[in-house]
């Protein structure tokens, strides 16, 4: 091979060398252009990522950690993980409790915007629930922007951040009662936000498909006995009301809050994959409002006069 010939091999393996990156980053990028068209934000990747191999980590720590028998043994290994759910506290998302109860923020996922997304919170970091952007917590606070390392809470004109909780980590102090569910002082204030006194009894959260709202699942609020008697169960999905589709926020909202005026509707739902048409009385929590406000502002017996 003379001098020529070298440098035209030379010249064809760069120009194959400048075509197959070309071609990696074009297909880089379409992939990028699909995975953000399908609400996936990078941030979303970063932190998909960041679990992944926290996971990974994790499950590797515990392989080294837990010594392997020489010989099988059937029951320990099966009875080690029960144990933490007995301390969830009740109620369908663990967050009734009759003395109050610090938020945590275990993992989010942002959306397109601040306003999108999904965030996972709960009094317990080993269970919490996933609450999508818009959603409303027990304690009456709407899930009002979600970022990578927080999300803010708001409720009546005021908000507060909540911090990502990280495991191998000093938990970050938060106060507030945005911050916290249950206790005899929220109770208090969730039933004077008139505005919102439909959390008292139920709890709608959107249920999304890619971008189409497909309905709402819901969970009783604090007056769980209520919800009961309206004929729901915790974890039914209201996809219609009055035979009109739950696909717009605002619209779906103000068809709740009329429940609140006494009004009677009948909702088409999904539990447990059947989907059944029941009638929904909104003079039970009219009823139940006006018997907590006459017990409210009943006078109290005079106290008798000490004899002498």
């Amino acid at each position: 091979m003379n001098r020529y010939q070298r440098e035209v091999a030379e010249m064809d393996r760069r120009h194959q060398l400048l075509v197959r990156a070309l071609s990696f980053v074009g297909a880089a990028a379409l992939i990028i252009v699909a995975l953000w068209s399908a609400g996936l934000p990078p941030t979303a990747w970063w932190t998909g990522a960041h679990d992944w191999f926290a996971g990974m980590r994790g499950h590797s720590e515990e392989r080294i950690a837990t010594p392997q028998p020489s010989a099988p043994i059937s029951a320990p290994a099966a009875t080690v993980v029960a144990a933490p759910t007995a301390e969830v506290l009740p109620g369908s998302d663990s967050s009734i409790s009759a003395t109050p109860q610090a938020l945590f923020l275990v993992a989010t996922s942002p959306g397109r915007n601040k306003n999108e997304g999904t965030a996972q919170i709960g009094v317990n970091p080993d269970n919490p629930q996933t609450y999508v952007g818009g959603a409303l917590l027990a304690n009456g606070a709407r899930l009002a922007e979600i970022h990578r390392d927080y999300v803010v809470l708001a409720r009546d004109g005021r908000s507060a951040q909540l911090p990502l909780y990280r495991r191998n980590t000093p938990a970050a102090s938060v106060s507030g009662e945005l911050l916290a569910v249950g206790g005899d002082q929220q109770v208090k204030v969730v039933a004077a936000v008139t505005r919102e006194v439909l959390t008292d009894y139920l709890r709608p959260t959107p249920m999304y498909d890619g971008e189409v709202l497909r309905g709402y699942e819901v969970y009783p609020g604090m007056r769980a006995d209520v919800f009961a008697r309206l004929g729901l169960r915790a974890g039914d999905v209201i996809t219609a009301i009055n035979g009109l589709p739950l696909a717009e926020p605002h619209q779906a909202m103000e068809l709740f809050r009329e429940l609140t005026h006494g009004s009677a509707m009948t909702a088409t739902i999904r539990r447990k994959g059947a989907v059944h048409r029941i009638s929904i009385d909104g003079s039970l929590i009219v009823s139940d409002l006006n018997a907590a406000q006459s017990s409210a502002t009943q006078p109290q017996s005079p106290l008798a006069a000490p004899t002498t």
